[in-house]
């Protein structure tokens, strides 16, 4: 009998029960590992699926592709020079193009923003073309202790494509390298100086597809990615939000020179520290897509559900011509200049029914119902009154007319002829040829002896 069955019988199970409850601890901290691998084996194998071969994106690996896709590519990146870094512990986050399904591709300008922690390193956001779908799928920017991969994208300013050379973490501080990056050493010491060679000096903004950058994720980008890492902050967000919302950062009407292509501090897009792009970054090769109007370019298809919107095309190109096509998920955050045109449009058409139903005279708001309804009411009383006065005056002049005319004057308060001349005298009655008085009385009107 082994001491486990002898400890068991000696009553000693005080003392097995807790390695037996570490032991299912162990059972249950294995069995959720062994479902989390493969969970995450699955995960990895619909990304696969869905995107047709992971050696064939170049993004396979490097990040999950979180956002929207478009069918053709953004435009370069403009010509600007980077503002002067406001102050230590800021960190530089590069301008890049974002996509609106109202207005098409529009700047977000580059900034400084304060690192979320000691340690924080910005990992840019790019557009990735995904050959299973067809599709730029937009893959967006993280915060984390690495630099990972961002498309090969030279965004300049230290980003050139791979890693960061626009400074290092020291300790808890952050120094900045001056070949690369705008300081003034007035206001930051911490500051070296690294001769950087830029092996990219193209200025395409997209990775894969016809004319884009032919790069791909290393190891070393997919343990960046794999390591703790975090989205973009609230003045991120907020500078994204302000370009969204300015006419002039959309590539219709900047043609790829945006007014505002930097800021010193995120939210701020006036000032004279705000910089202005210089120019283009080059011809654009989706020019022509990107001019044509919203229903027919087709540009905006949400990124998760190729095969059901490869299978309904034409309901969704029926969407666009009505005006009604909202990509899935994002039903309930419409952009706020939508919602406003929306409002005037229920406005306008609300007023011309008003104005229809006033010229068919059957409007009546809430408020004035009772005011008008009265004023009608006492309008038909009137009426009623004048239409009774108009009988009672007919009905007399058809009473005169059908009286006698003597009669017709004692009604008017006029008097005989003969009284008039003599009120206090009778006047006589005539006699006949026969002197028996009016003949119809019996003699009684005869005249005297």
């Amino acid at each position: 009998m082994s001491e486990r069955d002898l400890a068991v019988e000696q009553g000693k199970s005080e003392e097995v029960r807790p390695h037996g409850r570490e032991i299912a601890g162990k059972r249950r901290f294995t069995r959720n590992i062994g479902f989390g691998v493969a969970s995450a084996l699955l995960l990895a194998a619909f990304l696969a699926l869905g995107s047709g071969q992971a050696k064939a994106s170049p993004s396979a690996g490097a990040q999950v592709a979180v956002g929207i896709s478009v069918s053709f590519g953004p435009p370069p990146i403009p010509v600007y020079e980077q503002p002067w870094c406001p102050g230590p512990g800021y960190f530089w986050t590069p301008g890049y193009w974002a996509w609106d399904p109202d207005y098409g591709y529009y700047w977000v300008p580059g900034t400084w923003v304060l690192a979320p922690f000691a340690g924080a390193l910005w990992t840019p956001g790019y557009w990735g073309w995904d050959p299973g779908i067809s599709l730029f799928i937009w893959h967006g920017g993280y915060w984390g202790t690495r630099v990972g991969f961002y498309g090969g994208i030279n965004y300049g300013f230290g980003y050139f494509g791979r890693g960061y050379d626009g400074g290092e973490w020291r300790g808890r501080e952050f120094f900045y390298n001056r070949d690369v990056t705008r300081i003034n050493v007035v206001n930051i010491r911490n500051v070296y100086v690294n001769r950087v060679s830029i092996r990219n000096d193209s200025r395409v903004s997209y990775n894969g597809g016809e004319g884009g950058i032919d790069a791909r994720a290393s190891r070393g980008d997919m343990r960046a990615y794999q390591e703790r890492r975090q989205g973009p902050v609230a003045m991120q967000n907020r500078q994204e939000t302000m370009a969204r919302r300015t006419p002039d950062a959309r590539w219709s009407q900047n043609h790829g020179q945006p007014r505002v292509a930097a800021t010193p501090t995120a939210g701020r897009f006036m000032g004279r520290d705000v910089v202005r792009a210089t120019g283009a970054g080059g011809n654009y090769r989706f020019e022509q897509q990107a001019r044509q109007p919203q229903q027919q370019r087709g540009g905006y298809r949400p990124f998760g559900r190729p095969q059901q919107q490869q299978q309904q095309p034409r309901q969704m190109q029926q969407q666009q011509q009505r005006g009604g096509y909202r990509p899935f998920g994002q039903q309930q955050q419409q952009p706020r200049q939508q919602q406003q045109r929306q409002q005037e449009q229920q406005m306008q058409m609300r007023q011309q029914q008003q104005r229809q139903q006033q010229q068919r005279g059957g409007y009546r708001s809430f408020e004035q119902q009772p005011r008008q309804q009265q004023q009608r009411q006492m309008q038909q009383q009137q009426r009623q009154q004048e239409q009774q006065m108009r009988q009672q005056q007919q009905q007399q002049r058809q009473m005169q007319q059908r009286q006698p005319r003597p009669q017709r004057q004692n009604q008017m308060g006029g008097a005989p002829k003969q009284q008039r001349g003599n009120p206090g005298r009778q006047a006589k009655p005539e006699k006949n040829k026969a002197g028996h008085g009016d003949g119809h009385g019996g003699g009684h009107g005869g005249g005297r002896k």
